[in-house]
C-alpha cells in the first residue's frame, strides 16, 4: 500500500509539473499500467513459491473435547504463510484407527505432529511413540503456540500449571546490558526531543488549548506507581467523566493528536522515563492503576507483567498494537507473558528493530 501510494504521488507530481523534461506524459500512465500488473505478478508468485516450496508440514491431533484449543492456532497458520508452516491434515485421535493415521501422516509428508490434548492420555501415551517412530516430530499444542506464534495461550496455561516452573528471571549481566542499552540510547535521543520540542509545542497549542505534555499515573515494576510523560494528543478535558478505553477513532483526539499518534511522535517524551530508570525500552506497555486493579481482578496471572520493568514498545505492541477492552487485553497479556519467559538482549534487539520497520517504515 505504501509503494503504490508513493508511486500514485510521483505520477501526480510529474504529471502537473513537468520542469524535468519528461515527455511524453502518457508515459507516466503506461509506467502505472505496467507497475500495477508486475508488482501483482510478483507477489503472486513469491506467496505461491512461499507456500509451496518453503512450508514445513504439521499434522495436529483432536478429541471432541479439544477441537475448540486447536481453532484459532489453525487459523492463525493458515492465514500467516509466511511462517514457513501450513496444516497438513486435523486427525481425530477418537475415530480414526492407527492403521490410517500412519497412512495420513505418510500422505501428507508431515514432518511435527501437534499433541492438542493431554500427554497423560492413554490413547496419547500409544500414538506418541508412534509418531516417533515414523521420525516425526511431536510436540504440544502450547508448545506450538510459544514456538511458532510467539505468544502463551491463558486457557492452555491454566491446564498446565508446571509451565511457570519453566520462567526464570533474566540474569544480573543481562540485566546490568539491558540497562547500559537503555540508558545510552535515552540519551543519544534526548537532543532529538530538545530540538523537536519547539515545533510539536506550536502544533499543540495551535490546535487546542492545554499543556504540551501530557502527564498521566502509570503501574511499573513490582506494581510501583509513576508519572509517565507524552506529548498531549487529546483535549484538557477528555477525561472528566474519569478515566475510558481508548477507542477506534477515538473523538477525545485532536487532529495534531492523531498525527502525533500515527508517526508515534507521541511517545517520544517517555525518553525521560527511561533515563529515570521508570520504563525500559522494551517491555510489556505500562497500564494506568485505574484498570490495572480491574484487570487483575478479572484476568488470571495479570500481575505477572509486573515483574519485569514496562516498556516504550514490547512484543505486545508490535504484535497486536493498542488494546481497547478486556477482550484485547487478554490477547496483550499472551504476548507479553511469551517476552517474560523468552526475554532476551537479542530479543530486545529484535523488537527494537521491528517497531522501527513497523511505525516508520
Amino acid at each position: 500500500n505504501t509503494l503504490i501510494f508513493c508511486f500514485l504521488i510521483a505520477v501526480c507530481f510529474f504529471y502537473f509539473f513537468s520542469f524535468f523534461g519528461i515527455a511524453p506524459k502518457i508515459n507516466l500512465f503506461l509506467d502505472l499500467f505496467f507497475y500495477f500488473i508486475l508488482i501483482t505478478i510478483w507477489r503472486q508468485t513469491f506467496n505461491h513459491f512461499i507456500k509451496s516450496s518453503f512450508q514445513i508440514p504439521l499434522a495436529i491431533t483432536s478429541s471432541d473435547n479439544s477441537k475448540n484449543n486447536a481453532h484459532e492456532f489453525i487459523t492463525f497458520i493458515q492465514n500467516q504463510p509466511q511462517l514457513g508452516y501450513k496444516i497438513a491434515c486435523i486427525i481425530n485421535t477418537s475415530l480414526i484407527p492407527q492403521s490410517q493415521i500412519i497412512q495420513l501422516l505418510k500422505k501428507h509428508k508431515v514432518q511435527i505432529v501437534v499433541i492438542n490434548s493431554d500427554s497423560q492420555d492413554k490413547l496419547n501415551q500409544q500414538l506418541i511413540p508412534l509418531f516417533l517412530s515414523l521420525n516425526i516430530k511431536t510436540i504440544s499444542l502450547l508448545t506450538a503456540y510459544e514456538k511458532i506464534i510467539g505468544y502463551l495461550p491463558l486457557n492452555l496455561i491454566i491446564s498446565s500449571q508446571n509451565q511457570f516452573s519453566s520462567f526464570h528471571p533474566i540474569t544480573k549481566s543481562k540485566k546490568i546490558i539491558k540497562q547500559s542499552l537503555d540508558l545510552s540510547t535515552s540519551l543519544i535521543l534526548f537532543p532529538f526531543l530538545i530540538l523537536l520540542y519547539p515545533f510539536v509545542a506550536i502544533l499543540i497549542k495551535l490546535n487546542s488549548a492545554g499543556p504540551v505534555i501530557y502527564k498521566q499515573k502509570r503501574v511499573g515494576k513490582n506494581k510501583k506507581e509513576f508519572t509517565l510523560y507524552k506529548f498531549r494528543t487529546m483535549h484538557q478535558k477528555a477525561e472528566e467523566n474519569g478515566p475510558q478505553w481508548a477507542q477506534t477513532n477515538d473523538p477525545r483526539i485532536t487532529f495534531i493528536g492523531r498525527l502525533l499518534r500515527q508517526t508515534h511522535i507521541d511517545e517520544l517524551p517517555q525518553i525521560i522515563n527511561v533515563i529515570k530508570g521508570q520504563l525500559s525500552l522494551v517491555g510489556p506497555r505500562p497500564e494506568r492503576p485505574e484498570f490495572t486493579n480491574q484487570l487483575e481482578k478479572q484476568i488470571p496471572y495479570y500481575s505477572l507483567r509486573h515483574l519485569i520493568k514496562p516498556g516504550i514498545t514490547g512484543w505486545a505492541q508490535i504484535n497486536f498494537r493498542y488494546g481497547r477492552s478486556i477482550e484485547d487485553t487478554i490477547k496483550k497479556l499472551q504476548f507479553d507473558l511469551w517476552y517474560l519467559k523468552n526475554q532476551s538482549i537479542w530479543l530486545d534487539l529484535k523488537i527494537i528493530l521491528k517497531t522501527i520497520r513497523l511505525f516508520w517504515p
